[in-house]
């Protein structure tokens, strides 16, 4: 199903949490939105939430359990034209006419000078960080609202230890 934003511009390496007892679905049926009888929540509707740096996919995961194991999932998003809110918006299910996916932009940001896997159309920040005044949140948090958007890349098991 990706293939149909295979030509999408704009494909960037994002991150999400998972706990570890998803991982059976994750393999068998990919990242998903939650089940339509399932009530919207948020300010964002049904949407697949991701970020560009661990913190923030622990911190959108509210993975805040230490000394747990979760699978931390690198997708390849096709985020296409990105609507970046500027405040918070209220309701917003579904990104505005001609955007792709919307981008919450948090008080520091990586920075995508540094790109790599360029030669597979995926960018992926460099280590460094830079601060952003204008961010509402901590982190960069992207919303796309298609799962084919996203495609699962690689899966791996990280523990969260206390950082006393």
């Amino acid at each position: 199903k990706f293939q149909a934003f295979k030509d999408l511009e704009n494909h960037k390496l994002l991150l999400k949490v998972y706990p570890v007892a998803a991982g059976a679905s994750l393999l068998k049926q990919g990242i998903r939105f939650k089940p339509r009888e399932c009530p919207t929540t948020g300010n964002f509707g049904k949407a697949i939430r991701l970020s560009d740096t661990l913190e923030g996919a622990i911190h959108v995961a509210n993975a805040t359990k230490k000394n747990l194991k979760y699978l931390l999932v690198f997708c390849r998003v096709a985020l296409g034209k990105v609507f970046e809110m500027e405040t918070k918006i209220q309701n917003i299910m579904r990104p505005p006419i001609p955007f792709h996916s919307v981008m919450q932009r948090g008080k520091a940001t990586p920075m995508f000078d540094g790109e790599i896997l360029k030669e597979s159309g995926i960018s992926m920040p460099t280590v460094k960080m830079e601060k952003c005044l204008e961010g509402k949140e901590d982190y960069n948090t992207y919303f796309v609202y298609d799962h084919s958007q996203v495609l699962q890349k690689y899966m791996c098991v990280i523990q969260i230890d206390d950082q006393e």
